[in-house]
């Protein structure tokens, strides 16, 4: 396995580490008001950020 291979699964696993991460915040996270919870706001989109890093990664 060459050093490019071994860094680009390292990126993946943390990345997935992340989503993981984020996803829980997300199921814990108090019942929000709509449109008035900034930070539920920012989880979804830090969650849609990583799920794009991945695809760009999978996709390389």
């Amino acid at each position: 396995m060459s050093s490019a291979e071994t860094r680009a699964e390292d990126r993946r696993r943390e990345l997935d580490d992340q989503l993981a991460d984020i996803k829980a915040q997300i199921r814990s996270y108090p019942q929000p008001i709509a449109g008035c919870d900034a930070q539920y706001q920012h989880l979804f989109d830090k969650r849609e950020l990583l799920v794009e890093k991945i695809k760009d990664l999978d996709s390389e």
